[in-house]
């Protein structure tokens, strides 16, 4: 009844743009990934020391509570994904490391030791890229007022020590949506490099992405 009154008043045609429009987004716009992957049998990059107010360590799910108190406020929709695994910290297999000034959370970095078990699974990625050794390095978030700081980087920092010398994981995947300035940039300076064809395409994929 819905979409008949919609005809009725926007139009055959608009209506089914409209539609379009909304089915392309949910099917294709918002899965658009760059698939990155990082040798993890080679050193990592190396930083500066860093500020020693800056405390850097893996969560414990006694940080959960703090981390909805701290870090919760200044968190928007794009996060609201993240929350699930937020509350699953300590449990096998979801990782999460904090960063803290003067005793306030200011980060979260999540990682996954088995990109199998992951919210890569999610995405179009193409399963057959993917080995059992492979990790997956999930979402971050920094509070406004403590980026352009590299809290980012100096925490992916202690992701990539902690994959390599205490899970012995040879290759880490992560994504960023397309739609985030800088990402790619980012990373290939510090040594991640683009999976070429990373993503499986099925027929409604190619359909829609061609159009």
């Amino acid at each position: 009844m819905k979409l008949k009154q919609k005809i009725v008043e926007n139009g055959f045609f608009r209506t089914f743009f409209s539609i379009y429009t909304y089915f392309r987004h949910h099917l294709i716009e918002k899965w658009k990934f760059v698939y990155f992957e990082l040798d993890l049998g080679s050193p990592p990059f190396s930083l500066p020391d860093r500020d020693s107010s800056l405390k850097i360590r893996k969560a414990n799910y006694r940080d959960i509570e703090k981390i909805k108190l701290d870090l919760y406020p200044h968190m928007g929709e794009k996060q609201d994904f993240d929350k699930r695994y937020i509350n699953q910290i300590g449990t096998k297999n979801c990782t999460c490391f904090i960063a803290e000034v003067d005793k306030k959370l200011i980060h979260y970095f999540m990682v996954f030791d088995s990109a199998n078990n992951s919210p890569l699974m999610q995405t179009p990625f193409d399963q057959n890229n993917l080995f059992e050794s492979d990790a997956y390095i999930g979402n971050a978030f920094t509070v406004k007022g403590s980026r352009g700081q590299s809290v980012t980087t100096y925490v992916l920092l202690e992701v990539i020590k902690y994959l390599q010398e205490e899970k012995n994981i040879m290759r880490a995947i992560l994504l960023v949506h397309t739609d985030t300035p800088g990402a790619v940039g980012f990373y290939s300076r510090l040594g991640f490099k683009v999976i070429k064809n990373a993503e499986s395409k099925t027929l409604s994929y190619r359909f829609l992405a061609r159009n």
